[in-house]
């Protein structure tokens, strides 16, 4: 069931809830072209202080990172979310750009964090390609699940599957494997949204402001068979960003249960 049209969102975070949203959200691989003072890709879920009480309308992240990410969200009170799409092919582009194709399920307080998805990096080195999961207790830092190859088709779906135990399923449809682990997360997760993002990384040198590197260049990327809570979601709201080339990235609109990532 999507959000009534007369429904509110989650009323602004208070500062201290922005605060531990900051320190959950994030999450880390080192590149394998790292300068000397350890260049780390940083994907950081977008923390929903930019939800405000209309519903209609979407405030700046505050996050200590520009934003970073497009796609849809879905609110409120997601226990079950799901999708399939094409690993994204990395085109030319410079050294140390990275791009994240994920699903996940966030509260408004930053408390619980969930997501799914692939994550693409590409150096001199070449490209790398690989389904990973990850979680708030885990500061955001992605847990491998098996490479992947650009054009595979995927699936992923997080589920509550008990009181406080979430299921984490990832499927390569294409080569024929799958993944599945249940965790334990006590974290409150009432009125929990769920989200279809794509995400630029940016760049965190120690001492230095982290900024977004320019978005990887990707032959594209349609997200297709969108459900959460086992049905088609509704009323979703698109999410947007501008990259460090000054590129807008946004959600086309959805056909069905479908949409693709702008500009690709």
């Amino acid at each position: 069931m999507g959000l009534p049209v007369d429904a509110a969102w989650p009323p602004e975070p208070t500062e201290a809830e922005t605060s531990r949203g900051r320190a959950v959200l994030r999450w880390t691989w080192r590149h394998p072209r790292a300068t000397a003072f350890g260049v780390v890709a940083v994907l950081m879920g977008c923390f929903v202080a930019a939800i405000v009480a209309s519903g209609q309308h979407w405030e700046p992240s505050t996050s200590g990172l520009p934003p970073n990410q497009a796609g849809y969200l879905w609110c409120c009170g997601a226990t079950d979310v799901a999708a399939t799409w094409e690993v994204p092919r990395l085109m030319s582009a410079s050294p140390q750009s990275a791009e994240g194709v994920w699903i996940g399920l966030q509260s408004n307080s930053g408390n619980f964090f969930l997501q799914v998805g692939t994550q693409d990096n590409a150096s001199s080195l070449g490209a790398q390609y690989e389904g990973f999961w990850s979680n708030g207790p885990l500061h955001g830092a992605p847990v491998n699940l098996g490479d992947v190859n650009p054009g595979d088709v995927v699936h992923a779906r997080l589920a509550r599957s008990g009181t406080a135990k979430w299921s984490i399923t990832f499927a390569d449809l294409s080569q024929h494997w799958s993944h599945t682990t249940t965790i334990t997360y006590g974290a409150p997760a009432a009125h929990a949204f769920a989200e279809w993002i794509e995400e630029d990384p940016a760049e965190v040198v120690p001492f230095e402001r982290a900024h977004l590197f320019p978005m990887a260049r990707t032959d594209g990327t349609v997200m297709q068979d969108l459900r959460v809570n086992g049905g088609v979601p509704v009323a979703l709201q698109p999410e947007s960003f501008v990259d460090g080339s000054g590129t807008t990235f946004s959600p086309s609109s959805l056909t069905g249960d479908s949409f693709h990532f702008a500009p690709w």
